[in-house]
């Protein structure tokens, strides 16, 4: 479930593709994610493998300009999921997955960007180590990412998976049908990203 969060972290990580090279180091530009984006989160269970949709996120970072080498850096970021917005395509499913994940009163997964830092660059395409703070059922937990992406006609584009456990934020793994179905502690985040300047 935590992958979920995961997944926000990645979208954060889409900002390090702004080109900012010929701007001042004072330039700094805002970038939102658009209704393109796709996350997915794949489990497994003892009957079957799942994999639930996240519709809708919402969230943005800032880029700007270095004077280091770098092509840009991050200003800040952040990405927030509403557990309610999950989709999973059954019901049960669905249910089950909401009531582990909203314990605490908590009603969505966020993501806080504290660096995000370029480690590879071949023409548009980039590869970046991403750090931040993932909240999910109340507990945060930092955690590390490596994404690649490109950008292309002012839109950034970025992709990649990322496994999480969701043990590690208080989340016990949803069961179903009084105990046969019980989903695996592991699940893996797959998104892809879509940022437009604002």
């Amino acid at each position: 479930m935590r992958a979920l969060t995961s997944i926000l972290t990645f979208l954060l990580v889409a900002g390090l593709f702004q080109p900012t090279a010929a701007q001042s180091s004072q330039d700094a530009e805002r970038y939102s994610f658009t209704s393109e984006t796709q996350l997915f989160i794949d489990g497994t269970s003892s009957l079957h493998d799942w994999t639930c949709d996240v519709p809708s996120t919402t969230g943005g970072f800032t880029t700007a300009a270095t004077e280091s080498g770098a092509p840009f850096t991050i200003e800040n970021g952040s990405l927030s999921v509403r557990v309610e917005d999950i989709e999973c395509g059954k019901g049960t499913m669905n249910k089950k997955l909401k009531e582990a994940l909203t314990i605490n009163d908590a009603e969505t997964i966020d993501f806080a960007l504290t660096s995000a830092t370029v480690t590879g660059q071949e023409g548009s395409n980039l590869t970046l180590a991403i750090k931040g703070d993932l909240t999910i059922a109340g507990t945060t937990q930092a955690v590390e990412l490596t994404a690649t992406g490109s950008m292309t006609n002012g839109t950034i584009h970025f992709e990649g998976s990322h496994s999480l456990l969701q043990t590690d934020y208080g989340v016990d793994p949803p069961t179903a049908l009084l105990g046969r179905l019980k989903t695996g502690d592991e699940v893996t985040v797959r998104f892809v990203v879509t940022a437009a300047a604002n």
